[in-house]
């Protein structure tokens, strides 16, 4: 039985394994370790969790599988659509990964409904102090963190659907308006939408922030009909 795959099984046979090595005091510590892992198994998060551990060490398809099982435990929510669209977008599934950001967004806007009819009660019950609370979550709520209109965005760039994933990201460029990412990314689709000026203008700005673009300029090939273009040629110095 792997640690992966299923935790308290392994640490269970670790535990019987020091006992019958007379290793009592480490075996304490594996109970321990079992208990923990049955506590957390109870937790509404336990999936999203254990979705994101895979996350971090490559296991893209357990992990879609994780996000799936949180779904279906905690209820649809903005953060359980969000992070497996960007699951589903390193997997190049781009289709599927714009359906869970558009999840995503949906869940946001009924979470914002929710809260500014709450603070709508609250004012006509005269609870000015709540009322308040909640008109500032409303404010939250609103709009989604950068992130998401980025990938939302590059996915929508791989889908070829330029003019929408230009609105995206420069929805992300608006909320963090020195983030070298989102601005190469916005230059990318002016140049997809033909304003090679605009383009320009936001490579230069990305540069300014971050100047190891200009080695990704090299290897990225959506940018390949700058080739002969005489003001990228001497700001990437090719």
């Amino acid at each position: 039985m792997s640690l992966l795959d299923d935790p308290a099984s392994y640490y269970e046979d670790k535990k019987k394994e020091l006992i019958r090595q007379k290793k009592f005091e480490e075996a304490l510590k594996l109970s321990q370790m079992v208990k923990k892992v049955h506590d957390d198994e109870k937790s509404p998060y336990f999936w999203y969790k254990k979705g994101l551990h895979l996350v971090q060490i490559g296991e893209m398809e357990e992990a879609l599988e994780c996000f799936e099982s949180d779904l279906k435990k905690r209820g649809y929510t903005f953060e359980g659509f969000f992070v497996m669209g960007k699951v589903l977008l390193q997997l190049k599934r781009y289709e599927e990964a714009l359906e869970c950001f558009n999840k995503a967004s949906e869940e946001k806007n009924q979470n914002f409904l929710k809260t500014s009819q709450k603070k709508i009660y609250l004012q006509k019950e005269k609870k000015f102090e709540k009322a308040l609370l909640y008109s500032s979550k409303a404010n939250k709520e609103f709009s989604p963190e950068p992130d998401f209109w980025y990938f939302k965005g590059i996915t929508l760039l791989a889908l070829k659907k330029f003019t929408e994933a230009h609105s995206c990201i420069l929805n992300a460029v608006n909320l963090d308006e020195n983030n070298s990412k989102y601005i190469y990314e916005l230059a990318k689709c002016e140049l997809f939408l033909g304003n090679e000026t605009e383009c320009m203008i936001n490579l230069k700005k990305a540069i300014n922030f971050d100047n190891t673009i200009k080695k990704i300029l090299e290897l990225d090939n959506d940018f390949f009909r700058l080739q002969n273009n005489k003001e990228f040629l001497a700001l990437t110095h090719l």
